[in-house]
């Protein structure tokens, strides 16, 4: 993790040969790096269900 900090700092990307490919983050592929003893690609982390829970609920609204 903290190569992938180092390579970020210096290249603007977090890429590592100890990495998989890690493409960046959009709303519709949602592609996450989890950092574990064998890092891996994780997409849709949340889960469907509970991602779309939040859906619609504007975090700015004013009780």
């Amino acid at each position: 993790m903290v190569d992938s900090f180092a390579a970020f700092a210096r290249h603007g990307t977090p890429a590592t040969r100890a990495l998989p490919d890690w493409p960046a983050f959009t709303p519709r592929d949602r592609a996450c790096l989890s950092f574990d003893v064998e890092p891996r690609l994780v997409r849709d982390r949340l889960a469907g269900a509970r991602r779309e829970a939040w859906d619609g609920v504007d975090p700015f609204a004013v009780c």
